[in-house]
């Protein structure tokens, strides 16, 4: 294969996804790259010689009568023959259009092609590693290529060829040294997409992108712009006055400048305590605090706690956008993660160097090029498409690793660090320590619902009792293996473990339950540790960080006081047995949180009763208090469907152009059945998406945030996430099965974050009883008739 090769990308449109199960083309399209330019274009309807499913024809709005007076594709076969002989076939997933395209020219008599073949999606997946998505689609839009209308094969091949030429010149573009490790191994690509990508690489760099970009870059967080000296603004109390301050960025929203004096006067105070605004969706209290907070230099350095990444993502915009419309020249701000929750380029390095060149995993491939593009070497913002257990085993990072001591270093001198849960309870008291601080100035908590279980994730031991005991009989055949020393260490360990598992099965009193955990975690971490010098690489307990269950063991050892009780139980998926530290949340909260604080801000929209007298329980030293602000926020409409599908209505919402929709479903199964009930069943402008067909929820939330057509389909397990998610949450929810509210406290939860939008929608069967019990819904009884007009009203407000 040479730069100078013809090039022809295909697309097919088929009636079947093979040949064998009846498949026939519909349409061909192919476009022409000479000389890294398209020079040609050619496409053709093919009459099948059978009816086209309806669903084909939903898809790709080829009709029967639009390929009835087509060429069937034995005429057009020699054409076709002639055209791809001594070319380089591509497509956007070439092993579906080049086998098929092969079987047809069988079926006709045609000797099959014999050419060299790249596929795209896999090129895609290495030198565009951020990239949302590897559909064609996503693809195109993500680089903004010219995609007429997808799924139909004249614009896909054509949206294809432009896709090639845009993954050549970013591999052209790669820095020398990844480049050297892109061509030192063989990534296992199909068919001959290796050889197309050692050429891509080969060409010549661009000087300004000629220069090695694999250590982590400064994370260019507006940090070390504009230092000059400026006077410091001064805090405004009338609403007027911010306007003036903040320009734009202050809407006014009802009971904002309230929340925003209030927080002002707590920061002021000299008392130490803990303050809870609670206010509705959509009401500003990101900017409510960030504005207070970076006009209060006696609260920095101050700590932002959430879970919610995306959350984190706004707090830093919105800290670059205000610094600069303040003028505060010396303002910066860190995020802070775990050092495993980091890349160690150090270690893909050093795992490449010892591997084959014939062993290469895409994977790595895929690491490499977004080590490249990456600031932060966060897992976090590595695509889901590439994280996986066995990733971060292999190049999860310490406490030396380049990345994680940039953000170490970063986070030592900045005014405003934030975190989510887990890094506060490892990371927090170190970097206190090392800042030479007796306790923070200041905690911000928005939507601190996701506290509680961090609490317990991080203070909670759980032993994993079954899968320590399947690990353990994994291990004969590596005895067998092992020589020496190694082979009768790894025998000894084995039956001390052993000994250790069944005696904390015996039920032991709870001081010496411990000892006995934290003596078998020490003896499965030295297992661990011979392992990865067996003969045979094994993953023993892999799935499991015995480090941070031996530090968890220890906390409780040395603090026996919060600890309730030890239990061997049956959880998780499988139910398997673990055993369970029960740590008591309140005294930790109480006596080891929130006596790392001067002030704790509480932001959320809606605190459950039991929420709120958690937080309430201060010590005596500590003040509480707690400001709950109601400005007027929208009704939601709540349409019970009555005779009418609910899949009815969906279709209806999406007709009238709704906006994107949420469908909340009970289980896996239920998300499959709606994922294929509405599959060919919305209009062309509208995208499905479903959790865990299409995508993880987690992938969903990120990927599809501000799309205005878009169809969700998510397990109950949403709204565990409702408040964390509120900037994503559609302005129109379909819930089919009530069944998932055993309780209020979740449906209460939904409404409130519905109220932010101007036209709340909620579709579902609720009855009487529960609606008795929820205020303020306005509620329309909907039957087959009329529902377009119904919901055209609805949505337009009139």
């Amino acid at each position: 294969m040479r730069a100078n090769d013809s090039f022809v990308i295909v697309d097919l449109e088929t009636t079947q996804p093979s040949v064998a199960k009846g498949g026939r083309i519909i349409q061909i399209g192919m476009s022409f790259i000479k000389n890294r330019q398209i020079v040609e274009h050619f496409d053709s309807l093919i009459n099948p010689g059978c009816n086209i499913d309806r669903n084909i024809q939903q898809l790709t709005h080829i009709t029967n009568r639009d390929v009835q007076d087509a060429p069937y594709f034995e005429e057009v076969a020699p054409l076709l023959h002639r055209m791809l002989t001594d070319t380089v076939i591509v497509a956007h997933n070439v092993n579906f259009d080049y086998p098929f395209l092969n079987n047809e020219f069988k079926r006709t008599g045609f000797e099959p092609l014999d050419i060299e073949a790249i596929d795209t999606v896999q090129l895609a997946q290495i030198l565009l590693p951020l990239a949302p998505g590897y559909r064609l689609v996503d693809l195109s839009h993500y680089l903004d290529l010219p995609l007429q209308q997808a799924h139909r094969a004249n614009a896909d091949a054509e949206a294809t060829a432009y896709l090639l030429l845009a993954l050549w010149q970013r591999a052209s573009e790669l820095p020398g040294e990844v480049k050297k490790q892109l061509k030192g191994h063989d990534w296992g690509l199909i068919r001959q997409t290796q050889v197309f990508l050692k050429l891509a690489l080969n060409q010549p760099s661009p000087a300004k992108k000629n220069q090695d970009q694999t250590k982590p870059a400064k994370p260019a967080a507006a940090n070390d712009e504009g230092r000059a000296e400026a006077l410091t603004p001064t805090f405004v109390a009338k609403a007027i006055e911010k306007r003036q301050q903040l320009g734009s960025w202050f809407e006014s929203r009802p009971g904002q400048n309230g929340l925003m004096n209030r927080f002002y006067d707590f920061v002021h105070k000299r008392q130490r305590g803990v303050l809870s605004l609670i206010s509705p969706a959509k009401s500003g209290k990101t900017l409510t605090y960030l504005y207070v907070l970076l006009l209060s230099p006696n609260a920095w350095p101050t700590l932002l706690l959430s879970n919610d990444q995306a959350l984190m993502d706004q707090q830093v915009e919105l800290m670059q956008a205000l610094r600069q419309q303040l003028g505060l020249a010396k303002f910066t701000w860190a995020k802070l993660g775990r050092p495993r929750d980091y890349v160690d380029p150090q270690r893909l390095a050093e795992i490449l160097d010892r591997q084959p060149q014939s062993e290469g995993h895409l994977w790595q491939a895929r690491v490499l090029v977004w080590i490249n593009q990456s600031q932060t070497g966060r897992f976090e913002e590595m695509p889901v498409t590439i994280q996986g257990r066995q990733i971060r085993e292999n190049v999860a990072s310490d406490k030396q690793g380049a990345f994680y001591q940039a953000a170490w270093q970063q986070a030592q001198a900045a005014d405003v660090v934030l975190m989510d849960y887990a890094t506060f309870w490892s990371q927090a008291g170190a970097l206190k320590d090392q800042r030479q601080l007796n306790r923070w100035p200041l905690a911000i908590l928005e939507a601190p619902l996701d506290f509680v279980p961090g609490l317990q994730a991080a203070f909670q031991p759980t032993l994993p009792l079954q899968r320590f005991r399947e690990g353990l009989n994994e291990l004969p055949g590596l005895i067998t293996e092992s020589r020496g020393k190694v082979r009768q260490q790894l025998r000894d360990r084995q039956k001390r473990a052993s000994q250790l598992l069944q005696s904390v099965l015996d039920r032991q009193p709870l001081k010496q339950q411990i000892g006995t955990a934290r003596n078998l975690v020490k003896v499965l971490m030295k297992i661990q540790d011979l392992v990865e010098r067996s003969p045979r690489s094994a993953n023993f307990l892999s799935d499991f960080d015995l480090s941070q269950l031996l530090n968890q063991l220890n906390w409780v050892r040395n603090r026996p006081k919060y600890i309730r009780e030890a239990e061997v139980v049956r959880g998780g998926d499988d139910q398997a047995q673990q055993l369970v530290f029960e740590v008591d949340i309140d005294q930790i909260y109480q006596h080891f949180f929130l006596t790392q604080f001067d002030k704790v801000l509480l932001m959320a929209d809606y605190l459950p009763e039991q929420q709120q007298a958690f937080w309430a329980q201060v010590p005596a030293q500590l003040t509480y208090q707690s400001q709950v602000s109601s400005p007027e926020a929208a009704n939601v409409t709540l349409v019970r469907p009555k005779g009418a599908v609910t899949s009815n209505h969906v279709q209806l919402l999406t007709q009238q152009d709704a906006g994107p929709i949420l469908i909340i479903v009970p289980n896996q199964r239920a998300v499959h059945s709606w994922y294929q009930r509405l599959r060919y069943n919305l209009p062309a402008h509208y995208q499905l998406v479903a959790e865990g067909l299409t995508a993880s929820l987690e992938k969903l939330q990120r990927q599809y945030q501000g799309n205005p057509a878009v169809v969700m389909v998510v397990t109950e397990h949403f709204l565990d996430k409702v408040w964390q998610q509120e900037n994503m949450l559609p302005a129109v929810v379909v819930i089919p099965d009530m069944a998932l509210f055993t309780s209020l406290s979740p449906l209460k939860a939904l409404l409130t974050a519905l109220e932010g939008h101007p036209t709340p929608v909620l579709v579902a069967k609720i009855s009487n009883h529960m609606l008795r019990q929820l205020p303020d819904l306005e509620v329309v009884n909907a039957t087959n008739n009329q529902l377009g007009r119904l919901y055209h009203q609805i949505l337009s407000g009139d």
